[in-house]
This record gives structure tokens, sequence and C-alpha cells, in this order.
């Protein structure tokens, strides 16, 4: 969970005290807990309606089945109205504490000045808490699925585990998710699924990372008539990065362009506060750019070749599809 907010300079002092004071002091009253809960399920019954939104919860609800990174994080309908101010109150006194908070700034303040007003207003604080201690995933069972759900176009989301962020092969896997289905628009799966071909409305590849798992796929949206030959096409994408490796001059495009991604999310305040709070969560440490960027750098196309086959084999791959439903 992340409370943030921007503001200038000379209002350092009172948004830290509102953010402490939101943390620590919150007394959720019955009217605006209610007012939420309404909001809450209105974005619940939203995301139902939306086929293209939905299917990536329900792949990882099946993916993850009978763990808890398999829950959607909006809950249920009788989840959130079973919520009542003493379940939030007891959250909160259990996990807002000292021993479980991070703080990122940035901005131009002084360290000195920032540690002092934080030590002020965080004094308040409980110093130590509830720490959950993460379920290991391993019951993984390869799926194929087809639901009618879509309403105008057809959707489908494959893939599967994929390294935790605590493995060393993490930086090599976002590397190779980023040559597949990147952003730009010369992934491999634009160029081919969409572009080439025109299969496809879009085309994209992620990549999702867990202290002890780790999960990548691919979306695609089209026509329902071209949907199955765009999944078959995507598996041959796939075979071919278990097949060949990458040449020097693509290996060192693709490590340029994973770079300035990198650099680019890291260009506004907001998204550099993001990352080093994370990074400090996740990994106890913050790296700086140059330390991501020479881990990128020793990234060799052998290790792509070895990764793609770990993860891409096609019998440890799950697929579900919403196909058009019934008029």
């Amino acid at each position: 969970m992340c409370l943030y907010a921007s503001f200038s300079k000379e209002h350092t002092a009172k948004a830290i005290n509102l953010l402490s004071d939101i943390s620590i002091n919150s007394t959720f009253p019955e009217k605006e807990l209610e007012k939420e809960k309404e909001v809450i399920l209105d974005e619940l019954n939203s995301y139902l309606d939306s086929p293209s939104d939905k299917i990536f919860d329900d792949f990882e609800a099946e993916l993850f089945k009978n763990h808890p990174l398999g829950n959607n994080i909006l809950g249920t309908k009788e989840s959130v109205e079973h919520f009542t101010k003493k379940h939030l109150v007891a959250f909160v006194s259990s996990y807002f504490t000292a021993d479980n908070l991070v703080v990122s700034y940035v901005g131009n303040l002084a360290y000195p000045k920032l540690e002092k007003l934080l030590l002020a207003s965080l004094q308040e604080m409980p110093l130590t808490g509830k720490r959950e201690i993460p379920t290991d995933f391993n019951t993984y069972i390869p799926f194929k699925k087809r639901s009618k759900e879509a309403n105008f176009q057809s959707h489908a989301v494959l893939g599967g585990l994929a390294p935790s962020y605590k493995s060393d092969d993490r930086m090599a896997m976002s590397l190779l998710i980023n040559i597949l289905g990147g952003p730009a628009l010369n992934s491999r799966l634009n160029l081919s699924v969409r572009e080439k071909y025109g299969l496809a409305y879009s085309v994209e590849a992620s990549y999702n990372t867990f202290a002890d798992t780790g999960f990548w796929q691919i979306y695609v949206g089209s026509e329902a008539k071209n949907m199955n030959k765009a999944i078959d096409l995507i598996y041959k994408e796939l075979q071919v990065f278990q097949t060949k490796e990458l040449s020097s001059l693509q290996l060192q495009r693709a490590k340029a362009q994973l770079k300035g991604h990198l650099a680019l999310g890291m260009d506004s305040n907001a998204g550099l506060m993001q990352g080093l709070g994370k990074s400090l969560l996740a990994f106890n440490q913050i790296d700086t750019l140059a330390e991501i960027h020479h881990g990128i750098d020793k990234i060799s196309s052998s290790q792509l070749l070895e990764i793609s086959r770990k993860y891409f084999k096609k019998e440890a791959l799950s697929e579900l599809v919403f196909d058009l439903a019934d008029a």
C-alpha cells in the first residue's frame, strides 16, 4: 500500500504531517465507509463489464489457483460488503507500523531537515507490527480455457511462470519480454501479429514479479475470426526465441531500448519516487540507474536463449480466451 503526495517545497512539512496523520490516526467514519464501499462496488461492476480488463484477473486467478496471489485486489461483492470499521482499524494497527514503513522522497529538501520532519510526525506510530510470511507457490498446473464473455472482439491471455524478483534471471527476463512484446512499436509480436499479418488490434507482453515466483503473459485482442490464427502465430514467435540466438546488433539495440524505457520511467519525480520505494522494499537497497544499466549490459544472447527454453516451453504455458458471447 502506498500513500503519496505531490507538493511544493514550502509545503513539505504540511504534506508529511498530513500523510502521517492519515497513516496513524484515521478514524474511518461509518458514513464515509459506506460511501467508499459503494464506490468500490461500482468499480467492481465496471471491471466485470470490461472483458479486456477482466481477462487479466481471471488468468491470474487460474494461474495461482488456491493461493493468495490469485485473489482479485478489488475483492468480491461479498467481501466488500462484509468490511466494517472494526476490520479497517485492526488492519491499520497491525500493519501501519515503523518496521513495515518505507519513506521515499524526491525533492530538494536537505536530508537532515527531512529526517527531522519525519521523526517528529511519525513519533506516535507503533514500532512493530505484523509481517506476513509469503506462502510458497509450487502448485502450478498449465491450463487452457475458453469462455463466451467478449462483447465486440475476442480477447486472449497466454503465459506462464517466470523468475521471482530475487532471481538472478530477473533482468534478463525483463529484457526478453521487452523484445517480445514491450511498449515499443518494434516489438516482435507487434511487428508480426499486428503489422505484418493484421490479425490483432493490440498485442503486448508483460512480466510481473513477487518474492518467491513471477509470471509473464501475452495479451491479444482481435476479431473473433482471427483469434486462433493470432494465437498460433504467437506460439511460433515463442518457438523462434527458443531456437535462435539474437545477433550482436539485435542484442545491442534491445539493451539500449530497455535502458531508455527505464530512464524515462525515472524521468518524473513520481516515477522515481515509486521506483526507489519499491527497490528498498524488495531488496533493502537502492540501485542507481548506472548500476541497473550495468546489469543489463551483462546479459548475453546465450542467456536469453536459455531463459526462453526454460519459460516459453509450450507444454508449460497456459491460455485463456474470451470468445464472443451469444447474441
